[in-house]
């Protein structure tokens, strides 16, 4: 049967199944999601499954049939990294992500810091989640520090996230008067229920 859509073979063979048709060896389907044909398999004369015509009365079945989203049109992940360098106390943007209506963006964030001048050092790893509603950005909970390993003067040193309008920026924090070179690197992962733009 030909068909000019997303066809999901598990589905579609319960929804036959559900309607009182017998495709007890599967559905198949070739070609593309806008040009394709849909079967189920009968063995030949020599016993090899060979793709057939589905069954009298499928095609209300087939018509009816809406294949569920793939993951990959609701959800993604995108990597960040950059560099940068505080010489005070002052939050430092390191990030800033751009954000959408209807998405939940979930964040593991590392960032590793050293003092230029006396080798203090802290590292540390944050997961948070942001959440886009028509009312604006909003963290979702608290961030979470998932480890962190420092020497006792880098223990002021941080990273934080807030909100600018519809952007999440993502800064770092070092501390007054001393140079702190910073690697920031980390994931964001989006789900969107009504499908991802572009």
């Amino acid at each position: 049967m030909h068909v000019t859509k997303r066809i999901d073979t598990d589905l579609l063979a319960a929804e036959l199944a559900a309607a009182g048709i017998a495709v007890p060896l599967g559905v198949g389907h070739s070609g593309t999601d806008a040009d394709g044909e849909v079967y189920t398999f009968a063995p030949d004369a020599s016993g090899l499954l060979v793709p057939t015509e589905l069954p009298t009365g499928s095609a209300p079945v087939v018509d009816a049939h809406t294949a569920p989203p793939r993951v990959v049109e609701l959800a993604g992940e995108r990597s960040v990294s950059s560099v940068a360098r505080t010489t005070d106390d002052v939050p430092k943007e390191v990030l800033r992500f751009p954000t959408a209506v209807r998405h939940v963006y979930r964040a593991t964030f590392r960032m590793t810091a050293i003092d230029a001048g006396n080798g203090v050092t802290k590292d540390s790893e944050v997961r948070l989640v942001f959440k886009r509603t028509g009312a604006g950005l909003a963290q979702v909970g608290s961030t979470v520090a998932l480890a962190t390993c420092q020497d006792p003067a880098a223990s002021t040193w941080g990273i934080q996230a807030a909100p600018s309008g519809t952007d999440l920026v993502i800064s770092v924090r070092g501390a007054a008067g001393r140079t702190i070179d910073w690697l920031f690197s980390g994931e964001v992962g989006t789900y969107a229920p009504d499908g991802l733009e572009g």
